[in-house]
This record gives structure tokens, sequence and C-alpha cells, in this order.
């Protein structure tokens, strides 16, 4: 008896996370089936991400990051495209070092939401890895 290859179903997502298209497909493995749904969401280029399932088991996501708003800062700019752990800990070692970066509410209001998603362990990460930055930015090598 020959062994199938497994089926795989591919939902394609707009901006707003919304399921806009689904592709069903067989694959060898999670890896193959990866490489195909990225091929397909950069062939047809109007999708903003997917959601790659096998039966019940969530294989893979992928989301675009979002660009960064042209009206904001350099800065901001920057740090939009880093892991939430790690844009929370450039935030605190800013904020914690430049006045201007502790008067901003916007600011303050990104570290508090920063704060709410990540679980202790995120944000333990990103105070500890705010505190390793801090070294050299403060000559104490």
């Amino acid at each position: 008896m020959m062994a199938t290859s497994p089926l795989y179903r591919c939902l394609f997502l707009d901006k707003d996370s919304q399921v806009v298209r689904i592709e069903e497909f067989v694959s060898y493995d999670d890896d193959e089936a990866r490489r195909e749904a990225m091929f397909f969401l950069a062939k047809n280029g109007r999708f903003a991400g997917y959601e790659l399932w096998r039966d019940s088991r969530k294989v893979d996501e992928f989301k675009f990051a979002s660009p960064p708003d042209p009206r904001t800062s350099e800065m901001e700019a920057k740090l939009c495209g880093l892991a939430p752990a790690d844009e929370l800990a450039y935030r605190y070692l800013l904020r914690d070092h430049f006045s201007r970066y502790r008067r901003d509410p916007v600011w303050k209001a990104r570290i508090a939401e920063l704060e709410g998603r990540l679980d202790a362990a995120g944000r333990a990460r990103a105070r500890t890895l705010a505190a390793d930055l801090t070294w050299p930015l403060t000559g104490n090598l």
C-alpha cells in the first residue's frame, strides 16, 4: 500500500487578518508546504499573510510586518521591525537615558502595550537586554 502525501490548507489573509482565499494542496512535508505557501504568497502579491494548516494542526503562520507610518520618527521606524521583547528592551533603554522619551506619552503608551502583550519571561528578557545594552552606553566597559 502506498503512503499518500499529506493535504495542507493555506488560508490567505488580508491586512485585517481576515481569510480572503483558501488553497488546498498536497506536499511531501511541512517544509515543502511552507515553501509552496510562500511561493503562492509572493506570486500573488495581494495578501498580507497566511496560516498553513495540516488537519487541525497549525503548521506555520506568516504576516508581513506593517510598514512604519512615514509620519513617525526614524527611531520609531527602526523599532517597528523588531520582535516585541527586543523592541521593549530598546524602548526601556531609551526611556531611561533620554528625557524626551521619558516625557513622550505615545512612547509610554507603546511600552505599556508591549508589556501587556508579553508574558513575564518576555518582560524579564527585555529588562535584561536593556541592562546589557546600558552597560556600553554608559561607558562602564
